[in-house]
């Protein structure tokens, strides 16, 4: 097992890094993707001085460079990138496996190192994902929604009557506001849409995924029974890669 480890979530919305020291999560910091510099990453992380090994994953290609650099610089090594190539070792069932996010790749090999079951992953950010996973890794797929805040800001933009609030938490299924109704429709709306696909997927692959788990930065908005919260998920399959890949190949250089 290799000892001390920064793994890097690069989101649309927010990039995520994680320390881990045999292992286990110690330490989580995030930062916005718009603040997003060498400089930045080294100042946020300027205590972390223990690192050895790199890995991240991303889904904004023109700052992967500015990333690469502050992880090189934090652990005296090139950084692993997740990417989709001849080093995965489970199909992907995408006509084109590349188009996959590297975010959910990395939720596959947590599920192959670590669940070593069947698992449904739901993942709650500025979409939220449907993914149906084998215990072997294997990922047969799924489906993608607007998350809450994507949705949000496009009936705020779309609907003049309608504006841009605060989430309130609210319970029950009718509001008294267009505020209130607003929420009630778009969370209570995407819980029912995750579950009907949940149930319909594994219909349709006539399979059982008995593992359900839910992450994402907007997860705590969404109640889904049956689902375990693992929050940062991601850098936990990160970690899961770089281990298997150190295996499998070499430790980077």
């Amino acid at each position: 097992m290799l000892r001390r480890i920064l793994a890097a979530d690069l989101g649309n919305t927010t990039v995520t890094f994680g320390r881990f020291v045999r292992g286990q999560v110690k330490e989580v910091r995030s930062m916005s993707t718009l603040d997003l510099s060498t400089d930045a990453i080294l100042d946020l992380l300027s205590d972390w001085n223990d690192l050895e090994y790199g890995v991240y994953c991303s889904v904004v290609p023109h700052l992967r460079s500015e990333l690469e650099r502050a992880l090189y610089q934090l652990t005296g090594r090139t950084p692993l990138e997740l990417v989709y190539g001849d080093q995965i070792p489970f199909r992907i069932h995408y006509a084109n496996p590349v188009q996959l996010g590297t975010d959910r790749l990395a939720h596959a090999f947590y599920v192959r190192r670590t669940v070593k079951q069947n698992a449904v992953v739901i993942d709650i950010g500025t979409a939220a994902t449907v993914d149906f996973i084998l215990g072997t890794g294997e990922f047969l797929g799924g489906a993608i929604l607007p998350g809450p805040e994507t949705a949000l800001e496009a009936l705020a933009r779309r609907a003049r009557q309608l504006h841009r609030f605060q989430w309130q938490r609210l319970e029950g299924f009718v509001g008294h506001s267009p505020e209130e109704a607003m929420e009630i429709g778009l969370l209570r709306g995407l819980e029912g849409a995750l579950l009907y696909l949940v149930e319909q997927g594994e219909r349709e692959l006539g399979l059982r995924f008995p593992v359900r788990l839910v992450t994402g930065g907007l997860a705590d908005l969404i109640h889904l029974p049956g689902f375990q919260p693992l929050p940062f998920l991601t850098l936990h399959g990160l970690k899961d890669y770089l281990e298997e890949y150190t295996e499998t190949y070499r430790v980077p250089e």
